[in-house]
């Protein structure tokens, strides 16, 4: 089992990785949140409509992002004082339960979103 520690209003807690069904769970949730943002991604984004299209699903995410992020966290790590932390604490400790929830795959996302905001900005 792996696990990871996560700062929040200077106090360290070990978020411990879950089982394989509660992990499932979790990324279905996660999944539900995004679905339309991977169905834009997969898309073609060489024609204006398309990077149109991503913008608009995006923005409405980004918008939202924030709260979203503390209850996918909050899911995960039910035990941490998400009330008492920074929203940048709790961003921190997003990536930390990814890291957690898609122990294969997890590194391989992150670099596909990288390539997707790279691609996005040198077509602005």
């Amino acid at each position: 089992m792996r696990s990871a520690i996560v700062v929040l209003d200077g106090v360290e807690y070990t978020v411990e990785e879950k089982r394989a069904r509660e992990n499932r769970e979790w990324r279905g949730k996660l999944e539900g949140h995004f679905s339309e943002v991977a169905a834009v991604l997969e898309s073609d984004v060489d024609t204006g409509a398309g990077l149109a299209s991503i913008v608009r699903v995006l923005s409405g995410k980004v918008l939202g992002a924030v709260d979203l992020v503390v209850e996918l966290v909050g899911d995960y790590a039910p035990e941490m004082p998400l009330d008492e932390a920074y929203e940048s604490e709790i961003i921190e400790a997003f990536w930390a339960v990814l890291g957690l929830a898609y122990p294969f795959g997890f590194e391989t996302l992150t670099k596909r979103i990288l390539g997707l905001v790279q691609r996005i900005s040198e077509q602005a």
